[in-house]
């Protein structure tokens, strides 16, 4: 069996997604567009933050012998205290407004690692309502503390003045005395300015931005299209694995691995013919007669007077395939003999518009010659002036082959006939074998249409009894498990030529925009 030898580019890997464009027309710009608009249809939120810069408070420094910097510990648990509800109502009196539902936005506070800063972030629909919020908080928070360190130098003042009136009328309350007299007048300072006793001082006020936060719908649009574009390359290249029907050539190539040898498109009348005789229709002319000149070339590396045309199925164009080749090497100069063999479903009379009569299946059961059964086919004449016009038809079939007239540009018919009998037993005991070489010995080219392979196991024993198969493959009706199987059962015949493969049923827009290469073996 031939293979192509033609390496594969590009367009054989992405193919699946060019044979399903509409797919990802479909889907990645709605993707795309829905994204933005949903994205940007989100409210927008602004944010804003100050920063404060914690360091021990006065009290610490002047009756604890606090040092100048605070640990980080303290900074992490002076952030977590911004967030309680106490600061909140601060935040509210700055704000003057007297209930949370007031105020729209929330905050955040975090210490910044190993820095004594605090960052207050507030977030609100709203660019003002942000900063306000922010500052509010901070300035809560200060009040506070400030109000927590003038209680507590308030309480220790209290205590230092009670032990000093201890110590009145005492003999050793001199130097004691005067300790406590000098904290008393230490703590009289710090609650006379509470404000500035904390050791915290807010930095960088809060401002309000004009730039939304999380609100960029170009960029989630984009990471949408991406993410959509690799979604419909996969459900391309899923849906070519799922797909059965074989949809264009190169999926015929890539199954059967055999050399496609003709391109034949989908027209209205396949197989014409009226009181003139029959014809090929115009369009198809061209395919055939490249189909023809292929086969003539590869008939210099191997002889094929007996070419059989066979399909994996029913609806695959066979018939069709059998009509037109033997019209076009008619009109090429041949002598052609046409044998129909599809036993189970004969068509190619009724293409040939053959008359009732004896068949292949009377000279199998040698109830008839093979000259007897012989029809001549009446041809219209092509408008190039090369065909024979129907004055050069086969005018008298005779009584065997050897008295039949078989004049360079004629076209015979062997009809199928009644089906009776085990006809697979006939083929096997060399019947065919014999009216085969009994027309190969008269005409130049002998085509034989068969049944599909896998619907009727008479073909079989015909395939290695031909020089060369042809197999026909119709676009959209083929399957690749029908090819498949049908490639499977080639290979358990022995001495089997598979020529190639035609290619029924191209579109006609696909048709006339490939660019066409051919093999030749």
């Amino acid at each position: 069996m031939n293979e192509t030898t033609e390496q594969r580019d590009l367009r054989d890997y992405i193919r699946p997604v060019l044979r399903r464009w509409w797919l990802i027309l479909a889907v990645v710009p709605i993707v795309t567009v829905g994204a933005y608009l949903f994205y940007d249809s989100k409210p927008k939120v602004y944010a804003a933050s100050t920063q404060l810069y914690v360091q021990p408070s006065a009290l610490n420094q002047l009756l604890l012998g606090g040092g100048g910097s605070t640990n980080p510990l303290t900074t992490g648990n002076l952030a977590h205290l911004i967030e309680t509800r106490a600061v909140g109502n601060q935040a509210l009196k700055v704000l003057k407004r007297r209930k949370a539902g007031d105020v729209s936005g929330s905050i955040v506070a975090e210490n910044l690692e190993d820095t004594q800063f605090i960052v207050i972030t507030a977030t609100s629909p709203k660019p003002l309502d942000a900063a306000q919020l922010a500052n509010a908080y901070a300035r809560g928070f200060l009040n506070t503390q400030a109000r927590q360190i003038q209680r507590e130098a308030e309480r220790t003042q209290s205590n230092a003045e009670a032990q000093l009136d201890g110590l009145r009328g005492s003999a050793a309350a001199g130097v004691r005395a005067q300790s406590l007299e000098e904290k008393i007048q230490t703590l009289e300072l710090v609650t006379s300015q509470p404000g500035g006793s904390t050791g915290i001082k807010q930095v960088d006020p809060a401002l309000p931005s004009a730039i939304p936060i999380n609100h960029d719908p170009m960029s989630r649009a984009i990471f949408a299209f991406v993410v959509s574009l690799m979604l419909a390359i996969a459900a391309a290249f899923g849906l070519e694995y799922l797909t059965r029907k074989m949809a264009s050539v190169e999926d015929v190539e890539d199954v059967y691995e055999l050399p496609v040898l003709a391109e034949v498109p989908t027209v209205d009348s396949p197989t014409p013919f009226s009181a003139q005789g029959i014809a090929v229709e115009k369009q198809l002319q061209e395919p055939f007669h490249r189909l023809q000149m292929n086969l003539d070339m590869l008939n210099h590396e191997r002889p094929l007077r007996t070419i059989l045309i066979a399909s994996a199925a029913p609806g695959e164009g066979k018939s069709m395939v059998s009509r037109n080749l033997s019209l076009a090497f008619r009109e090429a100069g041949h002598n052609v003999a046409v044998v129909d063999a599809d036993f189970r479903k004969a068509s190619l009379g009724g293409l040939l518009d053959a008359q009732d009569g004896p068949g292949l299946t009377d000279v199998l059961a040698g109830r008839a010659s093979f000259g007897e059964v012989l029809q001549a086919v009446t041809v219209t004449a092509t408008q190039n002036g090369n065909g024979v016009g129907p004055e050069h038809a086969i005018g008298a079939v005779g009584t065997g082959v050897a008295s039949l007239p078989a004049s360079r540009g004629d076209l015979a018919l062997v009809p199928a006939g009644a089906h009776h009998g085990n006809l697979a037993a006939s083929l096997s005991r060399g019947g065919m074998r014999q009216a085969l070489k009994s027309a190969s010995d008269v005409y130049d080219r002998v085509v034989v249409d068969s049944s599909p392979i896998l619907a009727a196991a008479d073909v079989l024993p015909l395939l290695s009894e031909v020089d060369g198969v042809l197999i026909v493959s119709r676009l959209g009706v083929s399957t690749r498990e029908s090819a498949r199987r049908l490639l499977r059962e080639i290979q358990r015949v022995s001495d089997v030529h598979v020529i190639g493969v035609v290619v029924n049923g191209i579109p006609p827009r696909t048709y006339r925009t490939r660019a066409y290469g051919y093999y030749y073996g």
